[in-house]
């Protein structure tokens, strides 16, 4: 196992576990008002092809599905987004910027403007990303004794 290129994945999944986490209620209330729209009518009582039940049966069912498994990855990925979170806010500032810089929410001529806003090289900028990254994955992960 890569532990850089793996904790460079967990840094470059973090604003999409984050918009995920802001908009889980959303989608969670889009299934409730499409659950809602269902409601008896001439197709209530057509079966399915295949499926023992009505059409409206099949849509309810799997609106239970979605929402069943729409909680179940919420737990799962707002828990690792805290982690994230956390490993991230005990690093000092500058090499939070880095990490964001590089893998979080990487502008164009991200290494150029790092150079810029921080007053260094680029070779300084790249052994920063080092520490960084071995920093942030010692506060996900922790360190073990081998």
């Amino acid at each position: 196992m890569n532990w850089k290129k793996e904790a460079a994945n967990d840094l470059k999944e973090y604003k999409y576990l984050q918009n995920y986490v802001e908009n889980y209620e959303d989608l969670l209330e889009e299934l409730d008002a499409r659950m809602t729209r269902l409601h008896g009518g001439k197709d209530e009582q057509t079966p399915v092809s295949g499926g023992g039940g009505t059409r409206i049966e099949d849509e309810w069912l799997s609106c239970i599905v979605k929402k069943d498994r729409l909680k179940s990855q919420h737990l799962e990925r707002w828990t690792r987004l805290q982690r994230l979170k956390g490993a991230l806010s005990i690093l000092p500032p500058e090499e939070r910027l880095v990490l964001e810089y590089f893998y979080i929410d990487r502008p164009k001529n991200h290494v150029d403007r790092l150079c810029d806003r921080l007053g260094y090289e680029k070779s300084q900028v790249y052994r920063l990303k080092d520490e960084a990254l071995k920093n942030f994955t010692i506060a996900l992960y922790g360190i073990i004794a081998g």
